[in-house]
């Protein structure tokens, strides 16, 4: 006797973006903070050339398609920015200069008011020090650190030819994954 089963077919649709918060795994020599990966480069480079480098590190698909891209680090939080001091102090130990400086992603335009991000995330923190910035116009944002000055891991702003290290951030990556029932059946006797 046969009897008729029916199978349900499903298809399997996967949606991506850039995500506010999720945990990931970072490739090797990076760290992962809220989900989001960081490296401190120590390559002296100009402001341009490290966002050009930082955006040479991509999440890829295994296809090999671009889903984002890395760029000078963008801060958000005083916990973001407590990370990136660590990461700074902690990376350079014994290497610091008297006045440190490191680029992140702050860019800062014709007046104070006009400020960006490279990977254009808003502009909703700042940890500038007293003063700054006050190198304007078409100054960068760099974290200082160094043993001559006592700056707190605060920001500093500098022409951006100048030659620094750099920490480049790679965003998190949120997979949704939906599923889709199938219209097709199959017989299959049992």
């Amino acid at each position: 006797m046969l009897k008729l089963a029916s199978i349900l077919i499903t298809c399997t649709v996967v949606f991506y973006g850039v995500a506010d918060s999720c945990t990931i795994t970072c490739p090797a020599l990076w760290e992962n903070f809220d989900g989001s990966c960081y490296r401190l480069f120590r390559r002296s480079l100009t402001f341009n050339d490290a966002e050009q480098a930082c955006q040479s590190h991509k999440v890829v698909v295994c296809g090999g398609d671009e889903l984002t891209k890395g760029h000078l680090a963008s801060v958000h939080s005083p916990r973001e920015q407590g990370f990136l001091e660590d990461l700074v102090t902690g990376s350079l130990t014994g290497t610091f200069t008297c006045d440190t400086k490191v680029y992140i992603g702050r860019q800062v335009g014709d007046s104070i008011e006009d400020q960006t991000w490279t990977d254009g995330s808003p502009n909703d923190y700042s940890d500038w020090k007293i003063g700054h910035p006050a190198h304007f116009p078409n100054s960068r944002g760099t974290i200082t650190a160094g043993a001559c000055i006592d700056t707190g891991g605060e920001w500093d702003d500098i022409h951006p030819e100048s030659r620094n290290y750099y920490i480049c951030k790679l965003p998190c990556v949120e997979y949704r994954v939906y599923y889709a029932p199938g219209k097709d059946e199959e017989q299959k006797p049992e």
